[in-house]
């Protein structure tokens, strides 16, 4: 009879060691919106940049841009404002259903802007600025396209 307990206890036993690991190992799958701020954070060196379509680079030579996962943002490399803060946060617009639109993010100064692309190395925006009333007597309202690097 001892035998018997003993090996109903010992098949208990490893049953639960079995059953109780079960699943507890996966993590959830990233959400598109994680995935895309995964690839847009980092240092972003500026490439050229264009403002409705004439090349303004020297405007903004030395820039970096640097985005995080928790949604913000710097530029260093000297003083771009108004058309980049020193720093932010943003968001991804949201469409019509009230989902995460990741190519578009809203800045905290409520400027939309466009990720045209984004890789690895590479990473290209486009807004229009208009926000700023005297942009016009500075020549700085328009469409702005930005390429970096990393």
């Amino acid at each position: 009879m001892r035998k018997y307990t003993y090996l109903i206890t010992l098949l208990a036993l490893a049953a639960v060691f079995t059953f109780s690991n079960c699943g507890g190992d996966e993590t959830p799958e990233k959400t598109e919106a994680e995935k895309r701020l995964e690839e847009l954070a980092g240092a972003w060196n500026i490439s050229t940049a264009t403002l409705d379509g004439a090349d303004v680079s020297s405007d903004y030579a030395n820039m970096i841009l640097t985005l995080t996962t928790s949604k913000g943002f710097s530029v260093s490399g000297g003083d771009f404002t108004p058309i980049w803060p020193s720093s932010g946060t943003f968001s991804f617009k949201q469409d019509g259903s009230g989902n995460d639109d990741i190519n578009t993010i809203v800045r905290n100064d409520d400027v939309e802007i466009t990720i045209s692309s984004v890789s690895q190395s590479n990473l290209n925006l486009a807004f229009s600025f208009a926000v700023s009333p005297p942009c016009r007597a500075k020549g700085i309202c328009g469409g702005y396209v930005f390429t970096f690097t990393k």
